[in-house]
């Protein structure tokens, strides 16, 4: 199984105004993104010079909380350089108003 990061994060907005802001912030990332269901999105980061790509899963539906998983696209790649972790940082960089 490759590399990934997991955290949770209590949010202080409901989950209405969370399926707003994420996508908001996925496009303002430049990430490919779907909702895959009323309370979580997958998003893609494409190739880059770190990594072969990260798959990541935001999940909202446990009432004020918030749980990201960026997890390396290619199963092999078990080192990630910290490009998992970063690409947490990066979308709660983007989502200031939810905690």
């Amino acid at each position: 199984m490759g590399a990934s990061a997991t955290r949770q994060v209590q949010v202080s907005i409901d989950q209405n105004q969370l399926a707003i802001t994420i996508p908001a912030a996925l496009h303002a990332l430049g990430w490919q993104f779907i909702q895959s269901s009323p309370t979580s999105y997958d998003a893609a980061v494409k190739t880059n010079w770190l990594s072969w790509g990260e798959n990541i899963v935001i999940n909202f539906s446990q009432p004020g909380w918030l749980q990201i998983t960026s997890r390396c696209a290619f199963p092999l790649q078990l080192i990630d350089w910290g490009k998992n972790n970063k690409n947490i940082d990066n979308l709660l960089a983007h989502l200031p108003t939810v905690m």
